[in-house]
């Protein structure tokens, strides 16, 4: 109630980027039918799917935590998260959702449902299965690209924008993957960054046709990058310098 301005301003601003996500598709879907085998309503439901996941990810790591951690580590306020009996990086990464983020879902949500209802053809439950299964994997890797990215602050102190980097990362995952379709986007999108898990492999095994390789990908990519990043972050955690060193 207090700054209900800056409020009704964030809410617009989140309602205009909405907007223009869907007025570009729009625009493009003008003047075709399909981009890359998908329809409009296909694109729709991928990116309320995208906004409820990235959204999630705002709420549950980067308001109270990622976003704070390069600070926290410059000035030594990581000592009192240490001498707890928790791990450091669940403590230092999930311990403080940022609640409020929920209401930023609402849009994300309607769009899904408004996209599904619009596509005239029966889904499978064994799709859905595959696609939750997906979209868990996903919210997995960005978990630990998130978090990969936010513990170089351990070594680059004072880097502000090494959170930041991740969440950027993840923008890429609004669009459909099969326009990532060069050599060296394929490789980067799929693999190295492989944020296509978020939304748009979830999206193509709910509407289209199951492919097992993308299913067993990732479950090895969420498995791999989990296990690199708890790895780094034990690592890079012992280069933390406390306030009293």
């Amino acid at each position: 109630m207090i700054y209900r301005t800056s409020f009704f301003i964030e809410l617009l601003v989140e309602i205009l980027y909405i907007g223009w996500l869907i007025f570009y598709f729009k625009v493009v879907f003008g003047n075709v039918s399909t981009v890359s085998g998908w329809t409009f309503h296909e694109v729709l439901f991928l990116i309320g799917l995208n906004i409820v996941v990235f959204e999630f990810f705002v709420g549950i790591l980067y308001v109270w935590r990622l976003r704070l951690l390069p600070e926290r580590i410059k000035n030594g306020d990581v000592d009192t998260i240490l001498v707890k009996p928790l791990n450091t990086m669940f403590n230092l990464t999930l311990s403080s959702p940022y609640v409020a983020s929920i209401i930023s879902m609402i849009p994300g949500f309607y769009l899904m449902a408004y996209g599904w209802s619009q596509i005239n053809q029966p889904v499978s439950f064994m799709n859905i299965l595959w696609s939750i299964l997906v979209t868990i994997c996903g919210i997995t890797i960005g978990y630990a690209l998130l978090v990969g990215f936010s513990s170089l602050s351990f070594v680059f102190t004072n880097a502000k924008f090494l959170p930041d980097l991740g969440m950027d990362l993840l923008e890429y995952g609004q669009n459909p993957h099969p326009v990532y379709s060069t050599g060296l986007l394929r490789f980067a999108f799929y693999f190295v960054f492989p944020v296509i898990f978020l939304a748009s492999i979830p999206t193509s095994l709910l509407f289209k046709e199951t492919n097992g390789w993308f299913i067993v990908l990732a479950v090895s990519l969420a498995v791999l990058f989990m296990t690199i990043t708890i790895e780094l972050w034990s690592r890079l955690i012992k280069r933390y310098s406390s306030a009293s060193s």
